[in-house]
């Protein structure tokens, strides 16, 4: 359509004008790069109409006629959207790990249209991260948040395709688990015993309950001989079982207050926090409120607690997720190798 014929042309679909040696240039933008500045992507013709027709060409097909609020749409605004359409979809604590990682490592990247997003500036991404010293795990899961979004935007016509199935992810290495000693789990219990939360923490030892399942426990999941825990809901299917309760978890269970709702009412993060703190007052390692897990499953391998048994305790699907939480403590490997002394001595 030339803009001769009465009608203006919509802002930002793009220009005509006459260059110095007689030709004719259409020029289109399509965002802002990296570096903040406009991207164009321009054309010349030896006639205006010819110009001309190459925009309505970009515009009607390339472009495949969206409206041109959504051809400008930058990631940062469609990761809003995406959080916004995902949340009801997923548990709390799920939803609040992906708006941490959408809205505090995508800084590169936040800025760009999204139709102009490419491989090579994931790859920035990638490089810029693990430059600072995030580990390959958190740095997939930024990515992998990522690909969801554009996912989506695919879904609602807004791409072609997904850039960030294109781009080769860090290695993961595998991390030893860790956990307390006997003598460290001792040791941190003792000094909790006046602490509010202690209940909540002789629980996780003595279950090996996840912290989602832990903090949506109420008095009804409780046995009325307080002799087992009903984890009703779990990430899978045999997630959902019933744990035996020790001595020392229904001690600690019985100094609660029996009340509705939760049986402790506190925000996840209120809790990591708290457990932090704790292992200092203690004097033992930190090793993250997830590590109460790891050292329920090695304290029970060390305790001669058959593998399979594990496994049905901490809900795994399979016997080996329960091999790469169970790992020996100090005191059983150091039985093997006083074992092996005698034996070669």
């Amino acid at each position: 359509m030339d803009p001769d014929e009465g009608e203006r042309r919509a802002w930002g679909t793009g220009s005509v004008y006459p260059t110095r040696d007689g030709k004719w240039r259409a020029s289109v933008r399509l965002g802002r790069g990296a570096d903040g500045r406009y991207l164009r992507k321009e054309w010349e013709f030896r006639s205006e109409a010819a110009a001309w027709a190459k925009l309505d060409e970009v515009n009607d097909r390339e472009r495949r006629g969206l409206p041109i609020e959504e051809r400008r749409v930058t990631v940062a605004a469609y990761v809003d959207e995406w959080l916004l359409a995902v949340k009801p979809s997923v548990r709390p604590a799920t939803f609040a790990f992906y708006d941490s990682l959408a809205r505090n490592h995508l800084g590169p990247i936040r800025h760009l249209p999204l139709r102009a997003l490419q491989p090579s500036d994931l790859r920035r991404l990638i490089a810029v991260r693990l430059d600072e010293g995030y580990a390959a795990r958190t740095v997939r899961g930024i990515i992998d948040v990522v690909r969801m979004v554009l996912h989506q935007a695919m879904g609602d016509g807004l791409i072609d395709r997904n850039v960030a199935e294109l781009v080769q992810l860090p290695k993961l290495e595998q991390a030893e688990p860790q956990h307390f000693t006997a003598e460290q789990a001792r040791r941190f219990l003792e000094v909790a015993k006046d602490d509010p939360l202690y209940s909540l923490y002789a629980v996780a030892i003595g279950t090996g309950l996840r912290r989602s399942e832990l903090l949506g426990l109420s008095w009804r999941d409780i046995g009325v001989d307080m002799g087992n825990v009903a984890v009703r809901a779990s990430k899978t299917s045999a997630g959902v079982r019933i744990v035996p309760l020790g001595a020392f978890a229904r001690e600690a269970l019985g100094l609660v207050e029996r009340r509705p709702g939760p049986i402790w009412p506190y925000r996840p993060e209120y809790v990591t926090r708290h457990f932090r703190n704790l292992c200092a007052k203690a004097g033992v390692p930190y090793i993250t409120l997830h590590g109460l897990r790891h050292t329920a499953a090695s304290l029970m391998l060390d305790a001669g607690v058959p593998i399979e048994v594990i496994r049905t305790i901490l809900g795994h699907t399979k016997v080996s997720m329960s091999e790469h939480y169970a790992r020996p403590g100090d005191e059983l490997r150091r039985d093997a190798v006083e074992r092996l002394g005698r034996m070669v001595g």
